[in-house]
């Protein structure tokens, strides 16, 4: 029996898929009554359009321009290896943050405070557009709710 390069490529990724796990749901990990005990009234919870297999989003909007929300997705290996790598990419723009697990670090670009933890094999980003000063502060408030939750 010949097996032809399709059907092999066709059953690695199916072999890929099936042991890959979904992530976890990001709107039950920050819900809405989570953001408005942060970040005050007048968020709401923005459809996410885009279903993907490997990553989960949840977005809260309020007003024109401000902007909560987190994205869930696997960590290569782990998470803790993910987030090294990607704190190495930034360089000095990841500023290293205490009480959200190893590897866990900050970034702020224009009016975006953006955190970057995680847990097992689930990595996380959780940023706050077009807020206040103290957005560090909020944000971090955010990403420990979330860790808490996270499987």
């Amino acid at each position: 029996m010949r097996v032809g390069k399709l059907t092999i490529i066709l059953l690695l990724l199916g072999f890929t898929r099936t042991s890959l796990a979904a992530p976890p749901d990001a709107c039950k990990l920050l819900a809405p009554g989570d953001v408005q005990a942060v970040l005050g009234n007048g968020f709401a919870p923005v459809p996410n359009i885009v279903k993907a297999s490997d990553y989960s989003v949840c977005t809260y909007i309020r007003g024109a321009g401000e902007v909560a929300g987190i994205m869930v997705l696997g960590g290569s290996p782990t998470a803790i290896a993910a987030l090294r790598g990607r704190a190495k990419m930034l360089g000095s723009k990841a500023t290293p943050v205490a009480g959200l697990g190893e590897g866990a670090f900050r970034v702020a670009m224009g009016n975006t405070a953006g955190v970057w933890f995680g847990k097992g094999e689930w990595q996380v980003n959780a940023e706050i557009k077009g807020g206040s000063a103290s957005m560090h502060e909020q944000v971090q408030k955010l990403a420990k709710l979330v860790l808490s939750r996270l499987p």
